[in-house]
């Protein structure tokens, strides 16, 4: 089993990265092999900057565009930012071992994870309880608890995507308008971080 912590998926030459964004979405692909995981890291720094464009420019319909992925993936929440911190391991605390999981064998500023929880794992999920430590953690939990109950009603899976990078700093809170069109959406959450 590969160690999933943020210090062992931030590159060990990148100390002062300390951030790691996650990706959180409903899924209807089950398998995620190594050239899947890239374009699903890929997927998630559009996504990003898809996010910020949004914010920046006031654009609210570029969070509705349809990229190619937009039939398999739904995001409940913007990219996440977590300080120090990878939700991998405590995912798969959470909700067992992935059905389908990805992780890069090295990366700059760190390697990309993709797991993914088949549909039929999380009907045995009666209710998430974790005493978190931190307010990264207990935001994660909060999101995962509302992906279970969304991917039931949904009828799919889950997918996690993270990788350390990013600046935990620019996950400022979105505008009102923005945050509504987030919801509009089907985001459950609309900032960055807790």
């Amino acid at each position: 089993m590969t160690s999933l912590t943020f210090q062992s998926l931030r590159d060990p030459k990148e100390l002062s990265t300390t951030s790691l964004a996650y990706w959180l979405t409903l899924t209807r692909a089950w398998r995620v092999d190594d050239a899947t995981r890239e374009r699903l890291g890929n997927a998630m720094s559009y996504q990003f900057d898809v996010e910020e464009q949004t914010e920046c420019t006031g654009w609210a319909e570029l969070l509705s565009s349809d990229p190619r992925w937009r039939h398999r993936l739904r995001p409940i929440a913007p990219v996440q930012l977590a300080l120090e911190w990878s939700p991998c391991p405590l995912a798969e605390q959470l909700l067992g071992t992935p059905f389908s999981q990805s992780v890069e064998t090295d990366g700059f500023p760190g390697r990309c994870v993709a797991m993914v929880w088949h549909r039929r794992q999380l009907e045995r999920i009666q209710r998430l309880s974790h005493a978190s430590s931190s307010p990264d953690e207990r935001r994660f939990v909060e999101l995962l608890g509302d992906a279970v109950l969304l991917a039931r009603m949904h009828r799919c899976g889950i997918l996690l995507v993270a990788r350390p990078g990013w600046s935990y700093e620019r996950g400022r809170p979105m505008k009102p308008d923005i945050a509504q069109s987030m919801i509009r959406c089907g985001y459950v959450q609309t900032d960055r971080h807790p």
